[in-house]
């Protein structure tokens, strides 16, 4: 859907706003802003509205021309893909400052591009800085020059008007997507590796550094005449920052409830674990935040090349070490992959959209009730000849996505939660409904008493 729609890419060095007016011109806060230099790495994606007309906005990080560390030229090879793929440039400058010597260079670099221009202005925030503005700006050889800001959004329009001049009329019909599929996982698990090595590119940056990836990105893909949207998540760490590292604090929280908000949206999520590290409390924690928000979920198994020695056994006794981690995932399917080495890198995708099918399985009504009168027998047949049976009367479905069943039992007390789960576990197996959670809603009707109403004593 996104690649229908004219692509309008901010370009601009660190700091001078460019996040912030994504997010105004948005209308919503989907990149993350701070103070602190490259914030942004990867290119952001958001779809604006204005007059009738849809535009993909495309955020990129601050670009330093200047030969940098091995982040800061990722983030210019992001931005160069940004500008290739653009039907329309936003040059975003300080509006406080002074042309800078990047700011001539990053000018120079667009212009060869040959795709439109516009200059904006940025921090112009009152009519008093807006009349002091000069002449200084056209200096960069831009003939389009719009003042704005951010912040209050004063000028917006007027940048959202030449931008609908100047970009083609495409297609804007909008289709929810086949699968949302969320990434996530600790922090160097490998996530941008498996998403680069599944596209072919680098669509996202890698390094060996904790916390790469700050905002979500959803990367859209066509897989088996299906849409599918990727998710690539920050990693979710325990460790906490440094004491002074208040900023770097602050950027990690928000990509952290980010990437807990891409679970409660995504249809199916995969769980990526780092198989030459001992399974953590912070692996464990993010699967119970998996099952708390109620999603499928497929737990991928990465680096399974650097595991030396392997044998037929090798796989097997990874997984009994890790179903004793993870008890309450023991219906997920479990796939080992190799980013670095391209192994199964499509299994995950191939079970997430079998997940997906499972979620909005509908099971006819019959099938369920013959299904709980047979389960019941063979409840009661297991259960010691003292004991009272369960007596479970019907089993309904009330909804889909996911599976949600109301089970009707004669009891006073509530089933034991052993019965439960074994109930859950013969659903799955009679009507294939593995990868996601099942909610079971059980509705105790008490039994009938035959005692008498007691008379009222006679007063004497």
């Amino acid at each position: 859907m996104t690649k229908k729609l004219p692509q309008v890419a901010l370009i601009g060095r660190t700091n001078v706003g460019k996040s912030t007016l994504f997010n105004t011109l948005l209308e919503k806060r989907k990149a993350i802003t701070s103070p602190m230099p490259a914030t942004t790495r990867d290119r952001n994606f958001g779809i604006c509205e204005w007059k009738a007309r849809k535009i993909n906005l495309v955020d990129s990080g601050g670009v330093n021309t200047i030969k940098g560390d091995e982040i800061e030229e990722s983030i210019l090879e992001q931005a160069k893909i940004a500008v290739n793929e653009a039907d329309c440039i936003i040059f975003v400058v300080d509006g406080l400052q002074s042309i800078t010597k990047q700011d001539r260079e990053i000018a120079k670099w667009l212009k060869k591009s040959k795709v439109p221009i516009i200059l904006a202005v940025n921090k112009i925030d009152n009519p008093k800085r807006r009349a002091e503005t000069g002449s200084e700006y056209y200096k960069l050889g831009i003939k389009e020059t719009i003042n704005v800001s951010a912040i209050n959004g004063s000028g917006t329009g007027d940048l959202l008007d030449a931008i609908t001049e100047k970009v083609p009329e495409k297609s804007t019909e909008y289709k929810e997507p086949d699968l949302r599929l969320a990434i996530v996982g600790k922090t160097n698990v490998g996530k941008s590796s498996y998403v680069n090595a599944l596209l072919g590119e680098s669509r996202v940056i890698v390094s060996a550094k904790p916390h790469t990836t700050r905002d979500p990105q959803d990367i859209e893909i066509q897989y088996n005449k299906k849409r599918i949207v990727l998710v690539d998540t920050a990693g979710l760490r325990r460790k906490k920052p440094r004491k002074g590292q208040t900023e770097t604090k602050s950027i990690e929280n928000e990509s952290a409830r980010k990437s807990l908000l891409a679970i409660k949206h995504a249809d199916i999520v995969l769980l990526m674990l780092d198989i030459t590290e001992e399974i953590s409390f912070q692996d464990k924690h993010i699967a119970s935040e998996v099952i708390e928000a109620k999603t499928g979920i497929v737990v991928v198994l990465n680096k399974w090349d650097l595991i030396k020695n392997k044998s037929d056994k090798t796989l097997k006794e990874y997984l009994l070490y890790v179903h004793t981690y993870f008890p309450f995932l023991l219906w997920a399917p479990y796939v080992f992959i190799s980013a670095k080495d391209k192994i199964r890198l499509k299994n995950p995708i191939d079970f997430a959209l079998k997940m997906k099918e499972n979620r909005e399985k509908e099971i006819d009504p019959e099938k369920l009730m013959e299904f709980i009168k047979e389960f019941t027998l063979q409840i009661n047949s297991k259960q010691r000849k003292d004991t009272k049976p369960f007596k479970m009367t019907s089993l309904v479905q009330e909804d889909i996505n996911p599976p949600t069943f109301l089970l009707k039992v004669n009891a006073k007390v509530p089933l034991p939660k052993a019965v439960t789960n074994t109930l859950k576990k013969a659903l799955r197996e009679r009507f294939d409904i593995w990868g996601t959670p099942i909610i079971m809603k059980i509705n105790l009707k008490k039994h009938e008493t035959n005692r008498r109403a007691r008379k009222p004593r006679k007063k004497v």
